[in-house]
């Protein structure tokens, strides 16, 4: 049931609860090659589903989304790639506040999501271990 509201012309309407979207930012051409690398890598995990969302490539493992990619345009900031971890297992709390390159709290549909910064081509090695991490977490909910 929506919450109804009043406007100055006494006229009631329903009040929405739908969030703001999140701030895009466009991909530079480093990011895009690195993101399409990953997208090639990740699809061809076993039960893996790659589906366009908001100008990323979004990774389904059955039907639990587990990372986004960039395309054209991503979240968080112009280099990263988002992940999610829901909830943060035990054995990856630790290892996540000590990576430098992990943000949580990325902007994303919900609970769980961590922004990785890819800065160069090097990343791409250990941008693919945390995604096989989220990958195993959307499996059976431990990685």
């Amino acid at each position: 049931m929506k919450a109804i509201t009043r406007t100055k012309t006494g006229l009631r309407k329903p009040k929405s609860k739908r969030l703001r979207m999140p701030k895009f930012f466009p991909v530079d051409q480093e990011t895009r090659h690195c993101a399409s690398l990953i997208e090639n890598e990740v699809a061809r995990w076993p039960n893996v589903r790659v589906k366009p969302m908001f100008g990323m490539a979004a990774f389904f493992r059955k039907n639990a989304i587990f990372a986004a990619v960039p395309r054209t345009r991503t979240l968080r900031s112009p280099q990263s790639i988002i992940m999610k971890f829901h909830p943060v297992p035990d054995s990856l709390v630790e290892k996540i506040q000590a990576e430098s390159r992990i943000a949580d709290r990325a902007p994303g549909p919900g609970a769980g999501w961590h922004a990785f910064e890819l800065s160069s081509p090097d990343d791409i090695r250990d941008a693919l271990w945390w995604l096989n991490r989220a990958y195993d977490c959307a499996g059976n909910g431990k990685p």
